[in-house]
């Protein structure tokens, strides 16, 4: 019996191995490409963008000039998109804010996906249909100062260096702008 056994483990190595090596020789599978859904909304959105914008204060009193610095970069071979935020300081943020962001696409639901977290401990993710003519809308659950909130960010592009951002919170069930954003790359 042993002795059959090594016969067999013999023939199947002699039938295997060259089967095997046959397969190493076929071509590679095309490598996947990022979503052109992905690639549309960010095209020409890696780098550096400066930007000024007009904020609603916390307690509805009034508005606040606000600058900040973006950074986007491409990730994981165009796979996903991460970007930092700096808001220096002002009368509402005297110690000024960072914010870490994160996009990608989910092929499951064909949305592009976002997540973000900030400095003060709020945090959202969203989802977008994709960009449509010169805008993408997010349309997002967020978490600031501790309460949950529906929120929508709009990204317009207004040619390859500007973006004008607006930002909106529903508050019984009507949409209000609480921010803009008009940035310029670098």
């Amino acid at each position: 019996m042993r002795r059959l056994t090594q016969t067999a483990l013999v023939l199947s190595t002699l039938v295997l191995v060259p089967l095997v090596r046959a397969e190493d020789k076929k071509p590679p599978a095309e490598m996947p490409k990022p979503a052109q859904a992905l690639t549309d909304a960010f095209k020409e959105a890696a780098g550096t963008w400066t930007c000024k914008g007009k904020f609603q204060k916390m307690d509805g009193s009034g508005t606040i000039d606000g600058k900040s610095m973006m950074v986007l970069k491409s990730e994981l071979g165009g796979f996903a998109y991460s970007g930092a935020v700096t808001v220096e300081k002002n009368a509402v943020l005297p110690k000024g804010m960072k914010e870490q962001l994160y996009f990608t696409y989910n092929a499951a639901t064909n949305k592009l996906v976002e997540f973000y977290a900030d400095s003060y401990g709020g945090f959202g993710h969203g989802t977008s249909d994709g960009e449509t003519g010169d805008t993408v809308v997010w349309d997002e659950e967020s978490v600031m100062m501790a309460k949950a909130a529906k929120t929508r960010t709009t990204v317009k592009r207004n040619g390859p260096k500007q973006l004008t951002l607006t930002f909106e919170m529903e508050t019984d069930g009507k949409w209000a702008t609480f921010g803009t954003n008009d940035c310029k790359k670098h």
